[in-house]
């Protein structure tokens, strides 16, 4: 018997049996007139509840004795508070944020003890009454995917993203007559609006080139090639405000606009007037590896909290103006997104990954900007609930649902060309993250990572006999497989020890070995073609740079020091094992790079199309790589033109992490493709 919470409901449902175990307070106290309800206890699924038990919980029989309640299949346990939770699905307790553990026999069986009160009840008059249950309801409807919920001011209209053709328009809709209006139609891809506070303006984020989707460089991450605009609702006039800037708010005096762009470097936060005058940046890191996004305004206009990037962690954190400090909200191995705060000032909002699923969660918050306590659960159910948008008065809760996850394919190609020869083919599918292929070296087996189990870890694909196997098992998120040369190990970054750290796993027996312990962000490691050694990527020195040390992690040692760091996710080491290929953001004109071991300077190579996921031809004559998420291209490194060589005919399929096979026979990527998203609201959440 497994109790969960309705993806969208108020009820507990009890799944083995389909029934909805729901008892009012007032049955409970029929049953048993002698006992008052017990008050700021925790209940067998782990909520602190301010008023005891409600009838939002799973209810079975009290008496005057001991209550004891039988549950059969998986459930975990809290090792600090020791609270018994029947949904298996949990990573982490609700109560002090604990990692979740599985329940022992013991367990299975857990005693809850009534107070044992004498007397009879207070009045109902008397017992104080539980808020309102939490109610959802969906807003858009559409087959189009809606995204970007933003809040009028007085909570009665929504404006929102809808996909038509590939490019996304602003539309408004108001919910009590249920009437929708578009307010852009232009050729250029239009998404993230926001209200002004005197409901004058819209600001949006329209792309910079026609008929071209906006997208993030990693999902969830920072966007490229778009301006903000401002859109006047009396006269429709739309003006471009602030260039080369994304995820636009309001200050709650409509004086001040907060935005992420990368204007002096990495991705940080700025601010400007209404107007888009007086720029100031908010933030600043240790590292330029580091990015900040999607920034959102505290109510009483002193903090802003943002979303914090290291390659695959993201944090919250609160910027506070009036002291000039950067504060945690969230630091760990899970991923936390899209935070807001509440127009109360008493929590933030974010989504996370915590809960095994992308779901909505708060975390209070003290006048400091700090947490006052663990993160709590709000939603869960399939999709990936993000976006969040607070009205300011009206207490309602918006946000987004999308269905969206990476699936790994293979294209056949010419070992010569790279042009496909076959049509492209499902390789590993499923309703979870499976991403960042890589091939053995006897191209038999693929090496990814995968979220099936609620972790993020490394798994084996056999391709002959298409069985499964989980190599690493924990959290931290383990990420990029790169085999050795002699297919016994293999190189993984992972944030299982706190930071990001290169580790290895040796095939066979699944032996894990830490081999970067510093504070830094060590990622994307590439054994030599000798097995020798393993390149990364470091920011150990402040900004992203090529490292290598010995594959046993000895002798760490920095090969560049370009100025602007480093871009994209892979390296390759030339056949030879005397040089590293990477990429360089060079002042706004990226190019592809080789720096010797001998620590010489780095040489330009001739032209790469794309850069960032490089992979070699068989003969290392030609890389192959993805433009704009969308086209693999071919770059011979003889001079020679880049082409263009295969492309899917849906434009909303997304391809990332190019890797092509060491017989030259087959291209590994993943395949990306939003299935639909839809805007939903939570009202009494709060």
């Amino acid at each position: 018997m497994k109790a969960f919470n309705t993806p969208r409901g108020s009820g507990w449902v009890i799944d083995s049996e389909l029934v909805t175990a729901e008892i009012s307070i007032q049955a409970v106290r029929e049953r048993n007139p002698t006992h008052p309800l017990p008050r700021g206890g925790t209940d067998l699924i782990g909520r602190n509840h301010q008023y005891g038990y409600s009838s939002a919980d799973a209810w079975v029989a009290f008496t005057n004795h001991d209550l004891l309640f039988t549950i059969y299949g998986f459930m975990k346990r809290c090792p600090r508070c020791e609270v018994v939770y029947p949904d298996d699905s949990l990573r982490f307790c609700r109560n002090d944020g604990a990692e979740l553990e599985p329940a022992t026999a013991e367990d299975k069986q857990t005693l809850v003890k009534l107070p044992a009160l004498g007397g009879a009840a207070p009045a109902p008059e008397v017992l104080p009454q539980p808020p309102p249950l939490p109610r959802f309801s969906q807003l858009t409807f559409a087959e189009a995917i809606e995204e970007y919920p933003a809040w009028s001011v007085n909570g009665e209209e929504i404006a929102f993203s809808r996909e038509e053709a590939g490019i996304r328009s602003i539309f408004v809709k108001r919910l009590t007559s249920g009437e929708e209006r578009r307010l852009t139609s232009s050729d250029n891809d239009d998404i993230q609006p926001a209200w002004s506070p005197d409901a004058k303006a819209i600001l949006f984020v329209r792309a910079q080139q026609p008929n071209v989707k906006l997208e993030p460089g990693d999902v969830f991450g920072s966007f490229a090639d778009g301006d903000i605009w401002s859109l006047d609702l009396a006269s429709w006039k739309e003006t471009r405000l602030i260039e080369n800037a994304f995820n636009p708010d309001y200050s709650h005096d409509g004086k001040r606009i907060v935005f992420d762009a990368s204007w002096a470097g990495p991705r940080r936060i700025w601010a400007v007037d209404s107007r888009g005058y007086n720029p100031q940046q908010l933030t600043s890191d240790i590292s330029e590896g580091i990015s900040h996004v999607r920034p959102r305004w505290s109510p009483d206009g002193t903090k802003v909290v943002f979303q914090s990037i290291e390659r695959t962690k993201f944090d919250v954190r609160v910027i506070d103006l009036t002291r000039g400090r950067s504060i945690w909200v969230t630091n760990d191995a899970v991923q936390d997104l899209n935070p807001v705060w509440s127009p109360s000032g008493r929590f933030i909002y974010f989504s996370s990954y915590r809960g095994g699923g992308i779901n909505i969660w708060r975390v209070a918050i003290s006048p400091e900007g700090t947490a006052a306590g663990p993160p709590q659960q709000l939603t869960n159910g399939a999709g990936q609930d993000v976006e969040i948008a607070i009205s300011r008065k009206a207490a309602r809760l918006a946000f987004s649902i999308l269905r969206q996850n990476a699936d790994i394919w293979r294209l056949p190609v010419s070992p010569e060309t790279g042009k496909p020869t076959g049509a492209p083919i499902e390789v590993i599918t499923t309703t979870r993250e499976d991403s960042r292929g890589a091939w053995s070296p006897d191209c038999k087996t693929i090496a990814f990572n995968s979220d099936r189990t609620g972790e993020m870890n490394i798994w084996l694909r056999s391709i002959e006999t298409g069985q499964t196997r989980q190599l690493t098992k924990g959290s931290g998120g383990d990420f990029q497989a790169n085999w050795s040369p002699d297919g016994r190990r293999i190189a993984f970054f992972s944030s299982r020890a706190g930071t990001a750290d290169i580790w290895c796993v040796e095939v066979e027996s699944g032996e894990l070995e830490q081999l970067t312990k510093a504070d830094s962000v060590d990622v994307n490691p590439f054994f030599s073609p000798d097995g020798e050694m393993i390149a990364y990527n470091s920011d150990q020195s402040g900004r992203p740079e090529v490292w290598v040390m010995n594959a046993d992690g000895s002798n760490a040692r920095q090969l560049t020091d370009v100025g602007l760091g480093l871009m994209g996710h892979f390296m390759l080491w030339q056949p030879e094992g005397d040089a590293v290929i990477f990429r360089c953001p060079g002042g706004g004109n990226p190019v592809t790079m080789k720096v010797r071991l001998d620590g010489s300077d780095p040489e330009p190579l001739p032209e790469v199309a794309g850069g960032s996921h490089m992979s070699f031809s068989p003969d290392h004559s030609r890389i192959m790589d993805v433009i704009g998420h969308k086209a693999l291209w071919v770059s011979p490194l003889d001079g020679g033109k880049p082409e263009k060589v295969f492309e899917f005919d849906d434009p909303d399929v997304r391809i990332d992490y190019p890797v092509w096979s060491p017989d030259g026979r087959w291209v590994l990527f993943d395949r990306f493709r939003p299935q639909g998203g839809d805007v939903w609201m939570m009202e009494h959440f709060e």
